[in-house]
């Protein structure tokens, strides 16, 4: 949600700002049953459409984790900081076992 706002200035699934707070059942039920669209007018990148399409699947399953997030194309021109190999090391350990076994 918040990165479409960011490139798009409005909600994806809502037509003013102020419909969501305000509406948040119709916002839902947009949500649900309303594919999701872009802005013809407004010029962004496609793998940053790519990118918030991914993000906003309706099926859990089919969205990325931050790994994922993070290897996608939209983000291969920005330069990572140099701990960001630790990031991604501690994102990778996402079972609670493995994760008990290194605090130990």
């Amino acid at each position: 949600f918040v990165f479409y706002y960011l490139l798009f200035k409005k909600f994806p699934f809502s037509s003013h700002l102020t419909d969501f707070p305000a509406k948040k059942a119709a916002v839902f039920e947009k949500i649900v049953k309303k594919k999701l669209s872009f802005p013809s007018n407004v010029n962004v990148d496609e793998e940053a459409v790519d990118l918030i399409s991914q993000m906003l699947s309706k099926d859990p399953t089919q969205r990325p984790n931050a790994a994922n997030l993070l290897q996608h194309p939209y983000f291969s021109s920005f330069a990572l900081p140099p701990y960001s190999s630790l990031i991604l090391s501690l994102i990778h350990i996402s079972e609670p076992t493995r994760l008990r076994r290194i605090s130990y």
